[in-house]
Formats: structure tokens, sequence, C-alpha cells
């Protein structure tokens, strides 16, 4: 039995439930969903976990930057400054989590306390992440008075903060992502073997973010036998499930945090569409969209912004869909899924061209 039937896949019910009563399974669509088991006692407290609200927090600073080293800039998705946050926090002693490429390229949350494991975090990861035994890590450090930098989606950091309800939070930061929504597991591990059966080898390396200095979204995959395959946004497969808005997870069309009140601390994203706004600033290899939402927010920012070119913006300028809404369902995505589970990608995807 289902706890939500906008289930998030966050697993803060999962690890808030003392019985072992919840099972974290896959869905048809290769999502994690969270399932009450026999071993359920009935005492709500999955539900109330799932149910409870926290406080939203309205930006307070809003910032465009990219930053001057331009090596970090470009292994970044945008303008870089995760990566100077988790330097900061990591050279403090601290431990920064956020989703990884493992060695077989499933995307998954791993802790890193070492800048020059950083480089595992950079870049976006468009499919979701296992969040694994994160939360309870997150706790264990908590409590042992060590700084913690998370990174995540919107729902991941609602679900972590759920779960640490009644843990001492002084020395945790949150750090979320303008989602526009998170691709199936099972889409991208069908587009993995596809480029490897067409290249005829393992990959080796990959990234969705390669910037070629007129865009910032292309794919590069490298493999094993040393050839590369890099697919611009509009024409590679992945992109274009994507950017049609199919086979995300269901709860993606109904996110309740697409909006401009944040969950966390920090938001980044891309700053799209700030040439209207701020003129010659976009030098296309990324600028990152900064929102500061929270008083920790705007004092670990002052002391890493000579990192980083700034310009000081604001709300109206910064606005882009999903600071709105969600993600609105592809109306193709009934039948991508249907022709993808009879016949597989490639002919799932060349229903969305007809």
């Amino acid at each position: 039995m289902k706890i939500s039937n906008n289930c998030y896949g966050c697993t803060a019910c999962f690890y808030s439930c003392k019985f072992s009563g919840i099972d974290i399974k896959k869905d048809n669509c290769g999502f994690r969903c969270a399932d009450i088991n026999n071993n359920c006692i009935k005492c709500n407290k999955c539900q109330s976990v799932c149910n409870s609200k926290l406080d939203l927090n309205i930006p307070i600073e809003v910032y465009a930057l990219k930053n001057k080293n331009k090596d970090i800039r470009n292994t970044s998705s945008s303008g870089g400054y995760i990566y100077e946050l988790s330097k900061y926090v990591i050279s403090n002693g601290g431990v920064v989590f956020g989703a990884c490429f493992t060695g077989d390229f499933k995307v998954k949350h791993m802790c890193i306390d070492k800048v020059e494991d950083i480089y595992m975090m950079q870049g976006s990861k468009y499919t979701e992440s296992d969040l694994d035994r994160t939360f309870e890590m997150v706790k264990d450090n908590l409590e042992k008075g060590i700084y913690v930098l998370y990174t995540g989606t919107p729902c991941q950091i609602n679900g972590l903060k759920k779960y640490l309800k009644n843990v001492n939070t002084e020395h945790l930061l949150t750090c979320d992502n303008v989602c526009h929504g998170v691709v199936s597991p099972l889409i991208f591990e069908e587009y993995k073997k596809m480029l490897e059966k067409e290249y005829d080898s393992k990959l080796k390396s990959f990234t969705f973010r390669y910037k070629d200095g007129k865009r910032t979204q292309n794919v590069k995959a490298s493999f094993e036998n040393n050839k590369e395959y890099i697919g611009l946004c509009k024409n590679d497969i992945f992109y274009k499930i994507f950017f049609k808005n199919i086979g995300y997870r269901e709860s993606c069309y109904n996110c309740e945090f697409s909006k401009i009140k944040r969950v966390s601390d920090i938001t980044v994203g891309d700053f799209w569409g700030i040439e209207r706004s701020i003129s010659n600033f976009d030098d296309k290899y990324g600028v990152s969209l900064l929102l500061n939402n929270t008083d920790k927010a705007m004092e670990i920012f002052d002391k890493i912004k000579d990192k980083f070119d700034v310009v000081k913006s604001n709300i109206d300028d910064c606005l882009q869909p999903n600071l709105i809404s969600p993600t609105p369902k592809g109306y193709k995505n009934e039948i991508f899924w249907e022709e993808f589970r009879n016949n597989g990608l490639e002919k799932g995807v060349e229903l969305l061209d007809e």
C-alpha cells in the first residue's frame, strides 16, 4: 500500500519508521516509492512525517555569478557556485552530500570529505538519484557536531529536513536546484546501453553539460575504446525526452516546490534569460542563478564571493518556469511509455518526432 499518491521517493518515511514497516520499491517506471509492508503497526508515524509542512523561505538576495576559474566553470553545470561552496565546507572540516555517477554510471547520492573529490558532484544529472542511507549519515554527522552541506532536488531537501525535525540542525546547510524534473532511471539505463552498443565499447566518462562555447547543454560520452560521442541537445535522444517533458516521476508534474518560496538555505540554477536584464555577462560558458534564502546562505556567500564575477539581481529578472509552476506533463507521455516497454527506447523516441 502506498503512503502517498504523490510520493517523491524522498525516503523520509522509510528512515523514520522504527518497525521496518516500509519498503522502498521501484514502480513500473523505475522510480523508488514507499510501500507499507506487513510489519506496519499502524502508528501513523510515516503519515505524520510525509504530510508535515515545513516553513518556506522567500529569497533574501538574488545574484548572477560565474566562477573566475574557467576550468571549474567548464566542468560545472552553470557558473560553478556549488564547487566553491563545497570546497569551503570541506576545508572547514565539514562533509558534502550530493548526486554522483557510480562506476557503472548509475546516479547515487554520496558523501565526500576531500576537495579533490568534488568533481564527482559537478554537472547535472537529469535522472533520479538513489539517496541510499544518506539521511542517516547526515544525522550521524550532525550529532557529532560536523558541518554538513546537503545538495539535491527540492523534494529531497524537504524529505531530509522532515526526517531531521527533532535533530539540532545548526551545522546543516542545504542547497537545492531550480528543478525541471527527473527522468526515469530505466530510460537513462537504456540510453546508456544504446550508446555503448553504437560505439561498441563501455562508457568511460559521461556528462550532460558539455560546453562548446555556443551552448552549455550537450551530451559528451567517452568510451574505453577512445571513441567519443557529442550530442547536441536538439538532436540527442535523452535530451529529446527531457525537453518534451516525457518520462518524469509523476510527482514532478505536481511538484509543490516549483515556486519562488524555497525549502533550502540556497537555491542554484542556470540564469536563463540573463541577456535581457544583464547584457554582456553571459559568455556562453554558464552563468549561475543564486538565491540566498536564509541568513546562513548570506553568511557563507560573503566568505566565498571573491571567487566569482558577481552581479546583483532581483526576483523579477530571475523568474523562469520552474520558479513559478511545475513542469507540465508531455502530451505523449503515456504512449511513449507503452512503446518504450514494448519495443524499446529508440521506438519510443520515434513516436515523439511524429
